[in-house]
């Protein structure tokens, strides 16, 4: 297999998941990447995600240094404040003065559905992940440094393709229990899969920790065949 192919995974004609949601609480800022975009995930004080370039407009400090405060987001350089629309509300050094209307957050499309957030970087209509039934159990999200397009050819082989398009997968393991695969393109060398399994037991039971563990060590082996023939350096410590 290759790393070039023909098909996209193209975050402006697709959305694809970009974080779980239990890894974005309220007053967090998360640092995410999709196509190569840096992101700043947050949630407004109704609880709404929200996906902005990770960028701020005054001299390009990365908005998830910053802290949220309710319905708004302050940069941790200079203090400016923007509301959940992205609109600079306040500047520290000139209070008295109104921002500019250019002074804006850049801000994308983004929707939470099925315990992910997903985001696009151009304007597509959500039109959600298809019949997929979900696991009931969010296990984790893996780091894979190797191309979208490679990672899913190798998983193809373990995993059935299912929903809207192939970066969503499903197979059962032995003791019946589905797991099921959400594909994130970082770039062109980096995927986050995001990992679902059946918890056959309570949340925090020792045996619904026990398949946890499996179920991550089984994908740790998968992706360590991922990358056996990839050489590379290792610079991303989000997952």
């Amino acid at each position: 297999m290759t790393d070039v192919e023909p098909d996209c995974f193209d975050a402006h004609i697709r959305w694809y998941p970009v974080a779980a949601s239990r890894e974005v609480g309220r007053g967090r800022i998360v640092q995410s990447i999709l196509n190569g975009q840096e992101l700043a995930l947050w949630r407004s004080a109704d609880g709404e995600a929200r996906a902005w370039e990770n960028r701020c407009p005054h001299r390009g400090t990365r908005l998830s240094l910053g802290y949220v405060a309710g319905d708004t987001l302050s940069c941790a350089y200079h203090g400016w404040r923007f509301d959940k629309d992205g609109t600079c509300t306040y500047i520290p050094a000139k209070p008295d003065i109104s921002p500019p209307q250019s002074a804006c957050a850049k801000s994308y499309a983004a929707r939470e559905d099925s315990g992910l957030i997903w985001a696009t970087l151009g304007d597509m209509p959500w039109n959600g992940i298809g019949d997929v039934s979900m696991p009931s159990a969010f296990c984790r999200s893996f780091v894979v440094y190797r191309s979208p397009h490679y990672t899913r050819r190798f998983l193809q082989n373990h995993f059935a393709a299912v929903g809207v398009d192939d970066a969503m997968m499903e197979r059962r393991d032995g003791s019946g229990a589905r797991h099921v695969l959400f594909l994130q393109p970082m770039s062109g060398e980096r995927t986050v899969v995001y990992l679902w399994i059946d918890a056959l037991d309570e949340t925090g039971s020792a045996l619904h920790i026990d398949a946890m563990s499996r179920a991550a060590r089984e994908f740790k082996k998968l992706r360590t065949q991922i990358e056996a023939d990839m050489p590379h350096a290792r610079v991303w410590s989000g997952r």
